[in-house]
């Protein structure tokens, strides 16, 4: 009887022995369970979270790149601008024109055809020319309408003469002996050769205004220019002896657009001067 007494207790404390170890495996696997998940979780935001950090790093790297061009092109736009309005065309305005006036930019071309009849070739003679004048010095107006030009136009122009220029009175002649003619109305010199492809002539002509023992001009040439004269303001233009000239006064800027003579071609373009 004692022995089977003692059978069952054994058999009791196995059974309770093997339910306690049964229980705390299972409690560890659920820890186990609990704390991958929670560092898997964990991993994920980790993730996430630099994810969105780069995608946030990349978005404002990208921004300030495109700000930065932005500005970049913005200012090279704003330089551009700058430079294109200190000299070309300029509406006319009219303004006080007294004062003394130094050139700090200039943009005269000239371009198209050129009345011959003023260099003695004949009516038959037909040409054109094209060039890029530079004027520089200073122009005043006084007070009681009189002027004093201190300017000076430097430039060479291309002229091209066709067949028929080369006869003078009725004379035939060779481009050679044309350059003399041609250089009458106040070009520095001349040089004229035969152009085979037209049958006429190739002509290279240097304007110096100062060199021809006076200055003066403010961008007309060719031409004998005066130094100093009477000058006539009629709204927005001016003449003087030489020829006329729209123009437009804004603070302290004088901008003069040159306009055309018999000897001097289609002008374009202006003259910048500052009030001193």
């Amino acid at each position: 009887m004692t022995n089977r007494i003692n059978l069952i207790t054994f058999s009791a404390i196995i059974l309770v022995f093997t339910w306690l170890l049964v229980g705390c495996g299972t409690a560890d696997e659920s820890d186990n369970s609990g704390n991958s998940d929670s560092d898997s979780d964990s991993d994920s935001d980790s993730d996430s979270d630099s994810d969105s950090d780069s995608d946030s790093d990349s978005d404002s790297d990208s921004d300030s790149d495109s700000d930065s061009d932005s500005d970049s092109d913005s200012d090279t736009d704003s330089d551009s601008d700058s430079d294109g309005d200190e000299c070309g065309d300029v509406d006319p305005c009219g303004g006080d024109l007294e004062g003394t006036w130094n050139v700090t930019s200039s943009c005269i071309s000239v371009n198209g055809d050129l009345d011959m009849t003023a260099f003695g070739l004949g009516e038959t003679c037909n040409a054109t020319v094209s060039a890029d004048l530079v004027v520089t010095g200073k122009w005043t107006a006084n007070g009681d309408g009189t002027f004093s030009d201190e300017t000076a136009v430097t430039g060479t122009e291309m002229i091209e003469l066709t067949e028929d220029c080369k006869s003078l009175s009725g004379t035939k002649t060779t481009c050679d002996r044309i350059s003399g003619p041609l250089a009458s109305p106040g070009y520095m010199s001349v040089d004229c050769v035969d152009n085979d492809e037209t049958s006429g002539c190739t002509c290279t002509a240097a304007i110096d205004s100062a060199g021809l023992s006076v200055a003066g001009g403010l961008g007309l040439a060719p031409g004998y220019p005066s130094v100093s004269g009477a000058y006539m303001v009629d709204g927005d233009t001016f003449t003087t002896s030489d020829g006329s000239y729209s123009f437009c006064v804004s603070d302290s800027i004088l901008t003069v657009v040159p306009e055309s003579t018999g000897t001097t071609g289609p002008i374009s373009g202006s003259v910048v001067l500052e009030k001193e």
